[in-house]
């Protein structure tokens, strides 16, 4: 049986994959000197078992019970090369053995259990186990040519939530106020910006870079091509090479007003498998969102792509 286990190391929780032995006359044949020098020799690549016996130095008999041990344990697999050849791969990093099992709940997740297509697009920001980039919130002061105040800040802590599952916390801070991007020169980072260009300036000085663009008439919108959305229910979001540092990416999650914000949040956190799931690692990608009050409680609980 395979499973995880997680070591801390400094501040960060890391993880590897291990094959969980429950018979202790197993355990000791897969920790022998003979059996650590078949995974030695698997460390770097697949190896038939000709291969295997002369690395190890063991001979054909004892390679075999212990390739087969350590198939039926789970730490090795075949791998058919050809018509004839077998090749054995290790798959796993570590081989567990409980003396006296005590599970405990937990709701920490490793970033294998993630969605494959929520994982693509989230990318930039998932580095190996630790969040990487910035988070850009709009300033609760007043700011802007409109002297917005933001109220959306919030759904940036549902958003670390969802993210955090996954990902330890990364060296720096990583929550910034749109001012101090702009005051600090903060551009040329892989950034998650919530809210649109009136309470979000980073949001306003990437608009036109964006594929759906806010425009206002009588009041906000978004528009692609020939599409107008105004609905306040509705939102966007976008994923965009940054225009400052095309290595980096920026994402956006947004509203036309408030509501429409909390229903782009819900859909890059809660409903992003169903979001994502055409998602196949576009530098560019947009996906409209309206947001409905199904439950009656007076806030929004389903979203749905309407583009």
């Amino acid at each position: 049986m395979r499973g995880e286990v997680i070591r801390r190391v400094r501040d960060n929780l890391l993880y590897n994959d291990t094959a969980l032995v429950d018979n202790s006359l197993n355990i000791k044949h897969l920790i022998d000197k003979k059996a650590l020098s078949i995974l030695e020799a698997l460390s770097a690549k697949p190896l038939d078992l000709q291969h295997i016996m002369r690395h190890a130095k063991i001979n054909k008999k004892e390679a075999e019970s212990l390739i087969n041990l350590m198939l039926e344990a789970g730490v090795l697999r075949e791998i058919r090369s050809g018509s004839k050849t077998v090749l054995y791969e290790k798959i796993v990093g570590s081989i567990t053995f409980d003396v006296n099992p005590t599970l405990r709940n937990t709701s920490l997740l490793n970033i294998g259990d993630m969605d494959n297509n929520v994982k693509r697009f989230y990318s930039p920001f998932l580095d190996n186990g630790t969040f990487n980039g910035l988070i850009c919130v709009g300033s609760a002061d007043p700011h802007g040519e409109y002297k917005a105040v933001a109220k959306d800040t919030n759904y940036a802590i549902y958003l670390g939530m969802f993210l955090g599952r996954y990902v330890s916390l990364p060296k720096d801070f990583p929550i910034v106020l749109d001012t101090d991007v702009i005051s600090k020169n903060l551009f040329k980072n892989d950034m998650i910006l919530i809210g649109g260009p009136v309470t979000n300036l980073v949001t306003r000085d990437i608009n036109n870079f964006l594929p759906v663009k806010f425009f206002k008439e009588e009041g906000w919108m978004l528009k692609y091509r020939d599409n107008i959305y105004g609905n306040e229910n509705e939102g966007i979001i976008e994923r965009i090479r940054n225009p400052y540092d095309k290595s980096k990416a920026i994402i956006l999650i947004s509203g036309i007003k408030n509501k429409g914000t909390l229903a782009a949040v819900l859909a890059a956190t809660k409903f992003a498998p169903s979001i994502f799931k055409n998602y196949q690692g576009e530098q560019t990608w947009y996906n409209v969102i309206r947001g409905y009050d199904i439950s009656g409680k007076g806030s929004i609980d389903v979203v749905e792509s309407v583009y």
